[in-house]
Order: C-alpha cells, then sequence, then structure tokens
C-alpha cells in the first residue's frame, strides 16, 4: 500500500526552506512540527509495528467493501465461520485460486488524497475480517497530543531530518545522531514485536488447519539414524 501525509502545499513550503536555508527557515509555519510528522511518517512505514494492528469485520456490498480512512497497510483477511474469534480461512491477495482471492483497488485524487477499496474474486461464505496497520495522523501542534514512538527516538529521527534539510551532514553531530537512531530503533523494535508468540512447528493446510503427519521423514542425522516429524514436540521444552 501507498499514502502519503503531505499536500503540496507543504511540500512546496518545505522544498522553499530547503531551497533558502543559507538565509532564514520561515516558509514552514513550524520548523519544529513539520520535522517531528516526517519523523513519525518515516517510523511508521519502517514496520507494521504490533501495536497499532487493528481488526475490523468488513462492510460488504455485494463483493467488494470499502477500506477504512485510518487504512495503512494490509496484514491478513480472513473470515471466522463459527465465530470463536479465530481465523477459520484466509485469503490472499491476487491469489490464482477463485475461492481465496482479493485484489485491492486504490484510488487516488490530488484534492482529498487516498482510498481504496478490497473486492473478492467470490462472494464471501461469511463476512471476513482484515487486519491492517492503522495510519498515525500529524500532529496538530495543540501541545497536548502524545507520541506512538517514544519521545527519544522521535526527536532523534527529527533532529536527523533536521541536518539534513540543513545541508549538515558532514559534521559529527550527525553521525552521532545516525548510530544513536539506529541503536533506539533497534531497541524498540526488540521492545514491541512479537511478545509472547507461539513458537511451535506445526505443518497447517491452506485453511490453516494443522497436518497431523507424525511420520513424515526428515531424513538421517551423521549417526544415520531416521528423524521424523512430531507435531506435538514443544520447542519450549
Amino acid at each position: 500500500m501507498a499514502f502519503t501525509p503531505d499536500t503540496n502545499a507543504t511540500l512546496k513550503l518545505r522544498f522553499l526552506d530547503w531551497c533558502e536555508v543559507a538565509d532564514t527557515w520561515g516558509n514552514v509555519t513550524s520548523v519544529a512540527l513539520d520535522c517531528l510528522n516526517r519523523a513519525q511518517y518515516s517510523l511508521w512505514e519502517h514496520r507494521p509495528w504490533a501495536d497499532l494492528r487493528t481488526r475490523l469485520q468488513l462492510t460488504m456490498s455485494g463483493k467488494t467493501a470499502s477500506l477504512p480512512d485510518t487504512f495503512g497497510r494490509m496484514l491478513s483477511v480472513w473470515h471466522d465461520s463459527d465465530s470463536d474469534g479465530r481465523p477459520d480461512f484466509y485469503y490472499y491477495e491476487r491469489s490464482n485460486r477463485a475461492d481465496d482471492g482479493y485484489y485491492i483497488t486504490p484510488t487516488f485524487a490530488k484534492a482529498s488524497g487516498y482510498t481504496w477499496t478490497i473486492t473478492f474474486y467470490a462472494s464471501p461464505n461469511t463476512t471476513p475480517y482484515i487486519e491492517y496497520q492503522k495510519r498515525l495522523t500529524d500532529f496538530a501542534g495543540t501541545g497536548t497530543e502524545y507520541s506512538y514512538f517514544p519521545g527519544d527516538l522521535l526527536l532523534t529521527r527529527a533532529k536527523r531530518i533536521c541536518m539534513e534539510d540543513g545541508h549538515r551532514t558532514g559534521e559529527a553531530e550527525y553521525g552521532a545522531l545516525v548510530n544513536r537512531e539506529e541503536e533506539l530503533l533497534v531497541n524498540y523494535e526488540a521492545l514491541v514485536q512479537h511478545n509472547n508468540a507461539d513458537m511451535r512447528m506445526e505443518q497447517l493446510d491452506d485453511g490453516g488447519q494443522r497436518i497431523d503427519n507424525e511420520g513424515y521423514n526428515l531424513g538421517s542425522g551423521s549417526d544415520g539414524v531416521a528423524t521424523t516429524f512430531d507435531p506435538d514436540y514443544d520447542l519450549r521444552g
């Protein structure tokens, strides 16, 4: 998926400031706010952050449904036929199978930006769910808004952007900012991604159901002893 939170007017003012950096910053209303918003968006697109994942049951019109205004990136599409809260069947974008495929149609207008619809190859038997990465709106500068990203990480990215705009990438401070940002980003990824993730190894069919195949031959080791697959073996000990 693709979208941009920037209007032409914003881009124009930002470009003018870049061109006139030898004079004064003055075209963008608030350089600090502009850099913070750009930093937030660049961090948002870095990966599908776990805490920005949102589930939604679609409202279908035939085989098509509109995606929400907060839609940013599709992560999965499925249906829950028995309403137990778990996916029973997954759909895949541009699948070559008639029963599990869908495609997304983006509509872009210069005056209003992006909207999206999702269309299934065949009418779903039950109303599908989607999981998507939610978009973050720009900071408005009210002074009461919270940042999704840790303050140090957001500020470091914003400082880096500001120095790049000011043609100051050759300074020692810029190199220090790059190193610090990398450290903060790695730490944040480790903090929020894959917490309490299930580590079982299972063979699954197209519907996500486990295939019980205890006798599956995994080959022989250096000692010549054959190994078989045990789906109930817990790697966690």
